[in-house]
């Protein structure tokens, strides 16, 4: 999958702010999911671009910079590491459309993403346990959204 050219590479997804889409492969794919809502909406995209055959190049020199989150970054027994500090409503879907996209995607050959999306998933847990503030309501978040993506619970939050 690694093909590169010396200004771009081709990656298994990217996220789409700044991003350049083909009106060809929109239309062939169809449009971003709805009930997704912020995360995952790119990933799954690309996922579906990928099967329809598309490539998803991303560009080594890109003219504009996107952060995510407000990262803040840590030292623990020598190793660096960095939390983004989304609040507790983003931390709901990001484990509920994680979730599902794990539960979409099992069957597809994705079997490097899959374990990847596992183990970031209680990387990012425990940064949330010893970095973060509102701990609390941010674990309980996740916990809403994994147990919502397993019921199939779409759609906004539900307090």
């Amino acid at each position: 999958m690694s093909a590169q050219g010396n200004h771009w590479e081709e990656v298994e997804s990217v996220i789409t702010s700044g991003c350049l889409l083909s009106l060809r492969a929109y239309a062939a794919i169809g449009p971003f999911r709805d009930d997704f809502f912020i995360d995952y909406v790119d990933t799954e995209f690309c996922f579906r671009a990928r099967a329809a055959g598309f490539r998803i190049i991303e560009s080594r020199a890109p003219l504009m910079s996107h952060s995510v989150g407000a990262a803040t970054f840590h030292t623990v027994l020598g190793s660096k590491t960095w939390t983004t500090n989304h609040s507790a409503e983003r931390r709901y879907y990001i484990a509920r459309n994680n979730t599902v996209m794990l539960r979409e995607y099992a069957g597809l050959g994705r079997g490097h993403w899959l374990w990847k999306s596992i183990t970031r998933t209680f990387r990012l847990t425990k940064r949330i346990a010893l970095f973060e503030t509102d701990k609390v309501s941010k674990i309980a978040a996740a916990w809403q959204g994994w147990r919502d993506a397993l019921r199939g619970r779409m759609g906004p939050r539900r307090g």
